[in-house]
C-alpha cells in the first residue's frame, strides 16, 4: 500500500517520534483512506465520464473489473462505496444551509441504492431482503422530500 502511494506521489508522512518503526496496524484504516483519495484525486483529473465520448471511463472501468471478478465481491464494494459516499456528502453539507436540501436528498439517495444493493446479495433470506427494501423505501421516501422540499427553496429564490 504504501508502495502504491509512493507510485502516486502521495508517500505519507509518518511522524518519527510517534511512530518510530513506520506505520502500525491500527494505522491501516487512515493510511487506506488516504491511499483512496490518492486515487479518487488521479480518477477524478484524468478521467471526465460527462465527455462524449467519455475519456478512459472505459479502461477505468475494465481495469476495476478485472481486479474485482464478477462473483457479487463488485456489488457488495459498490454497496459499501455508496454508504461511504453517502456520509461523504453529508458532512459536506454546508452547516449554514438549511435542512433540507438537495446535498441531503443526495445521501439519502446513496444509502437507498446501498441498500437495495444489499437486498439484492442478501443469500436467501426474506428477512434480511425485506429490511434492506424497507429501509431502502425509507430513505427513497426522504430522498424525495428532501428534494421537493430544495425545489420549493429554489423557486422561492427566484421570485
Amino acid at each position: 500500500m504504501l508502495q502504491a502511494m509512493v507510485a502516486l506521489g502521495a508517500e505519507p508522512v509518518v511522524d518519527p517520534e510517534l511512530r518510530p518503526a513506520g506505520p502500525r496496524p491500527e494505522d491501516l484504516p487512515e493510511l487506506l483512506g488516504a491511499l483512496l483519495a490518492t486515487v479518487e484525486v488521479e480518477i477524478a483529473t484524468r478521467i471526465h465520464p460527462t465527455d462524449d465520448p467519455p475519456a478512459g471511463l472505459p479502461e477505468l472501468i475494465a481495469g476495476w473489473n478485472a481486479m474485482v471478478g464478477d462473483d457479487g465481491l463488485g456489488l457488495a464494494i459498490l454497496g459499501n462505496r455508496l454508504q461511504r459516499t453517502a456520509l461523504d456528502v453529508l458532512q459536506a453539507e454546508s452547516e449554514d444551509e438549511p435542512e433540507p436540501s438537495a446535498m441531503e436528498a443526495a445521501g439519502n439517495a446513496a444509502v437507498a441504492a446501498a441498500n437495495l444493493i444489499s437486498a439484492y446479495l442478501s443469500s436467501g433470506d426474506d428477512r434480511e431482503v425485506r429490511q434492506s427494501l424497507d429501509a431502502a423505501e425509507g430513505f427513497i421516501a426522504e430522498a424525495l422530500t428532501n428534494l421537493h422540499a430544495a425545489r420549493s427553496e429554489l423557486t422561492e429564490d427566484e421570485d
